[in-house]
């Protein structure tokens, strides 16, 4: 169900040639295209100073309010006063917009979308259409083993990418309601174009309490939940005021809070405990040896009526847990991973210019799923109630929104079947030098090694028991195989180069738990090639400082002594030692 490695160069290479065209020639194309159309030579100017600002942030971008006074309108939309904004992504997205729309409109015409595709009747149809997707109710027995029922479901989540889990009766942990102040964004709807919209979060300058939160969006905390005849009349009038031409809907939304509702995990030992999750014995995040805020450790979220999260594909493509608390329920998209390519291409086309700069892990971007639906790409909804779960399998991209006043929680985790896409990812953010948020391969050796030691199907630590199956080692091999064929490969080349260059053992090495390669950004843990001057201290992998700093640094170093060594802590003959071992367990 995973995309080839081909398939994904073959992706990265289009994305990259975008941003070589957006970053090399700045608009050369853009201005040929104004000057066809007789346009005024400052909009290619202002495009190409709008293209040229670096971006700062992987999220929509958070830019301090000033004082900001909410009302109570019908309806229970929360509304915002006007504020300050500077030039920041928020900004520069709009700008872009404005830039897409004025192409769109001198053109003429749309080759990729016929006229009339655009139809709001059209797109609401296509919507209706769009199928539930699945729910399961595990029994009390097989809710038990976490990673267990997961991999029993799976093989009918995949096609979906996205599916809810409604816990057995009496299984209701106690919600603890965050007493502490805390940050919130405002979300406003930038602008729309072809049944999609940019959706930009500013933050506010004070934190606020929760009861300040129930004030400024006028909601009730005990007020019952929706049915789903309800939810449903709430989805089309959430799209007719996003995709709204004069749109002043503004919304509070508390995201990405440090905090978790769940009881400890000494009082609440239950493996479907978020605070449980990433650690679980099966589980490969437990061998991160890092907290990491939403991945290993869950984000809650405070949402009001039409707050949105955008379509996102998670962090390294991990799975996602999501668990409703209480409040209002929350609706829900998802893409299978196997469609990932046309629905990227798709948001390419509707945001020909923006998409040169951002991607869809901005998480700015909205798109009507009944769009979506009618250009073949399978999208599947979900409505998630108080007490449900809802999975998101890795590569799946997924959107939804808030219908009224909620408290969710969210994290991330890994098994075996996440190493299928996680191999592709890693080398996937090495080319294109994109920091990684967990350590592939620190997580790959460390998993290999505990199942070698492993006896009698002991699974990673001694509590658990688990018998291997013949997929679990396979992908456990393959995964270590591709890692150290790329590994032997760098450090053939390395040596053939610097026959001289020092070599040193383990015992020398420095604390490596947040190292990373200068260059692409690469997570360093079996070997690096440590750059020492006088006045700093370079780290790299052996491929980037081959083909990116050798050059530059032996320049350096007739003019200054220059210390350069290689930390190996795995030798490669220790490395395809243990890739034998796990081929023997086939």
């Amino acid at each position: 169900e995973t995309a080839s490695l081909s398939f994904i160069i073959q992706r990265a290479s289009k994305a990259r040639g975008s941003a070589m065209a957006g970053r090399s020639s700045k608009m050369e194309a853009g201005a040929c295209f104004e000057d066809t159309q007789g346009c005024m030579k400052d909009n290619a100017s202002r495009k190409r100073k709008a293209l040229e600002q670096p971006s700062t942030s992987k999220r929509a971008c958070n830019v301090p309010s000033e004082d900001v006074q909410f009302e109570s309108p019908e309806q229970g939309f929360g509304r915002i006063g006007e504020s300050k904004r500077d030039r920041s992504l928020c900004a520069r997205m709009k700008m872009l917009l404005e830039f897409e729309k004025e192409e769109y409109e001198d053109s003429g015409c749309d080759s990729y979308f016929p006229a009339g595709e655009y139809q709001t009747d059209s797109c609401r149809a296509n919507r209706q259409k769009i199928p539930m997707a699945e729910v399961f109710r595990p029994s009390a027995k097989e809710f038990k083993d976490f990673h267990s029922y997961l991999r029993k479901i799976a093989p009918k989540v995949i096609p979906n990418g996205i599916c809810k889990i409604i816990p057995p009766p009496g299984w209701k942990p106690k919600c603890s309601i965050p007493k502490t102040p805390f940050t919130c964004v405002c979300q406003t709807i930038s602008a729309q174009i072809r049944n999609a919209a940019q959706i930009n979060a500013e933050k506010m300058k004070e934190k606020i309490s929760f009861k300040d939160f129930l004030h400024k969006t006028s909601s009730d905390w005990k007020a019952p939940s929706l049915n789903e005849e309800e939810v449903l009349e709430l989805e089309t009038k959430y799209w007719d005021r996003i995709l709204s031409r004069e749109n002043d809907l503004k919304m509070l939304y508390a995201n990405d809070q440090e905090f978790s509702s769940f009881p400890s995990p000494d009082k609440f030992t239950s493996d479907w405990n978020l605070l449980n999750v990433p650690h679980l014995p099966q589980g490969l995040l437990q061998f991160s040896e890092m907290k990491i805020p939403g991945i290993t450790f869950p984000f809650s979220y405070l949402g009001s009526k039409f707050t949105t999260f955008c379509w996102h594909m998670e962090d390294d493509q991990l799975y996602s847990l999501n668990y409703l608390h209480e409040g209002q329920p929350k609706f829900w998209y998802g893409i299978p991973a196997s469609s990932d390519a046309k629905f990227e291409e798709l948001f390419r086309t509707i945001f020909p210019i923006i998409s040169r700069k951002y991607s869809l892990d901005k998480r700015t971007t909205v798109i009507d799923p009944g769009l979506i639906r009618s250009k073949n790409i399978p999208v599947s909804k979900v409505i998630q109630k108080r007490g449900e779960f809802v999975v998101t399998f890795p590569g799946a991209y997924h959107t939804g929104f808030n219908t009224g006043l909620n408290l969710a929680e969210a994290v991330n985790f890994a098994d075996d079947l996440w190493l299928c896409n996680a191999i592709n990812v890693w080398k996937y953010k090495k080319i294109y030098k994109e920091i990684p948020v967990v350590p592939f391969s620190f997580i790959v050796v460390k998993a290999a090694e505990a199942i070698i030691k492993s006896e009698g199907g002991e699974y990673f630590i001694p509590q658990y028991r688990h018998d291997f199956t013949e997929g679990i080692i396979k992908r456990h091999y393959e995964s270590l195989y591709a890692l150290v064929s790329v590994e032997t490969t760098n450090r053939d080349r390395l040596h053939s180069r610097y026959r001289d260059m020092p070599v040193v053992c383990p015992s020398e090495w420095p604390d490596v738990t947040l190292a990373y390669c200068d260059c692409c950004k690469e997570f360093l843990y079996l070997n690096l090639v440590q750059v020492k001057c006088k006045d700093s201290e370079n780290m790299y992998c052996p491929s980037c400082y081959l083909d990116e700093c050798a050059e530059s640094i032996k320049k350096e170093n007739e003019k200054e002594k220059i210390s350069v060594k290689l930390l190996e802590h795995f030798p490669c003959r220790d490395l395809w030692v243990m890739v034998k071992q796990l081929y023997d367990r086939l």
